[in-house]
């Protein structure tokens, strides 16, 4: 578990907490599943929402006599980040334990990235929440789809109101004896209903819950996608961080800072699918957001017609955009004064054609090897090749093509 190696500890836990028990959604250390709430250590305080650090559980009076400090097990140092949800609840703990005293707990950088580990587990059981919500409506609004059918197909209310209880109940896990209904009927004058008026003002009631339960589902999609959008974001950040901790000590910095502006890539790209709700992009906002963080502004030139790439296909392209940056910045038309870059793109018979062309800078000659990100590139915009790389003394030239429905799909 990273945050049991990020702390340095033997024991880690995901505490979820009952009002009779703590049970462990994760645990690593340790194959224990759940414990009484008197031994919870991770209730302590737990109407304050803040990072609990006990140094030695021994000389701690709330939990010196705690069976899980004097018995076998023998903890001794516990530290502890609030799991909380959207709503302000606090539902459990990410907890570090372990069987030596500390003395001075955990260090800030400690600190903070297990509270920020804790916020995405807090993430995860919100996106699990949420899923088991949205299951539950979809069952809903499937027996809300056959109910139509069904109530067509009987001739009085007696059978139609019996169905509807049927249907109802089902997704539910209900019992007939659990249904019941009510009715309430006004009419402003005498009127002999005729079996087609009745079906009529039915489709009309059915046609508008049907109507209101897809908008309540569009939302709540719209809702899960925002969640795992900032998911996603806090992940790049977590693994950034965790980058820049583990690499700190190591002396080349070179393949760190590439590294790191790998990262940027795709979070550039993350963030132009995530302002679309992760639907598909267009292939200039996508170039926009990776290029863009360079500042090289008017020297590199885009233009093209509106192409969609799918979440896949935007991450891929963004990569490879970073790749041929990183070579123009080093060994090409942006590694002096006055070189360019044009990325221009057409679509020929329902494939996209993508160009890379450099100017003004100095000779280029074809690598002596491939490197990584050689390889990156040679995989093309969707990671199915078509590559065609020329190496003119004025600048490289690099061509992408693919099918354009494969750019959606992906």
């Amino acid at each position: 578990m990273i945050a049991a190696h990020v702390c340095a500890v033997p024991i880690a836990l995901v505490s979820l907490l009952d009002l009779d028990r703590q049970w462990f959604k994760a645990h690593h250390g340790i194959e224990v599943r759940e414990t009484s709430i008197e031994q919870s250590v991770c209730r302590l305080e737990i109407e304050h929402p803040a990072l609990l650090e006990i140094e030695d559980l021994t000389a701690d009076p709330r939990t010196c006599d705690n069976p899980l400090v004097t018995g076998e097990r023998a903890f001794r140092f516990y530290a502890g980040a609030p799991l909380i949800l959207r709503d302000g609840n606090v539902v459990g703990r990410l907890c570090m334990i372990d069987t030596v005293a500390r003395p001075g707990g955990l260090d800030a950088e400690q600190r903070r990235l297990l509270e920020a580990l804790a916020r995405q587990v807090s993430d995860h059981l919100e996106l699990h929440r949420l899923a088991r919500q949205s299951e539950r409506r979809a069952a809903l609004q499937a027996a809300l789809a056959g109910l139509d059918a069904q109530l067509q197909a009987v001739g009085d209310f007696d059978a139609m109101t019996k169905s509807a209880i049927a249907v109802a109940a089902a997704p539910l896990g209900l019992e007939g004896e659990h249904g019941g209904w009510d009715a309430f009927a006004a009419v402003a004058r005498p009127h002999a209903e005729r079996r087609d008026e009745q079906w009529f003002v039915q489709s009309v009631g059915d046609r508008l819950a049907a109507a209101i339960a897809r908008r309540r589902a569009d939302e709540l999609q719209a809702m899960l996608n925002g969640e795992i959008g900032h998911r996603l974001k806090n992940m790049l950040s977590m693994v950034q961080s965790i980058a820049t901790q583990t690499l700190r000590g190591v002396p080349d910095r070179a393949p760190v800072i590439e590294f790191e502006r790998r990262l940027m890539a795709l979070s550039a790209a993350h963030g132009a699918l995530f302002e679309r709700d992760w639907q598909p992009a267009g292939l200039d906002a996508v170039a926009h957001a990776v290029l863009g963080v360079w500042g090289f502004g008017e020297r590199i030139a885009l233009g093209g017609p509106a192409v969609v790439l799918g979440a896949r296909a935007a991450l891929t392209f963004s990569l490879v955009l970073h790749e041929m940056m990183t070579n123009a910045v080093k060994y090409g038309a942006l590694s002096n004064d006055n070189g360019r870059v044009a990325v221009t793109w057409r679509v020929d018979d329902g494939r996209l054609v993508l160009a890379w062309r450099e100017t003004g800078g100095p000779c280029v000659r074809p690598p002596a090897r491939r490197g990584f990100g050689s390889r990156l590139i040679g995989l093309g915009l969707i990671g199915e090749g078509g590559v065609a790389i020329r190496y003119p003394v004025h600048g490289v030239e690099a061509e992408f093509e693919t099918a354009i429905d494969r750019l959606t799909e992906a």
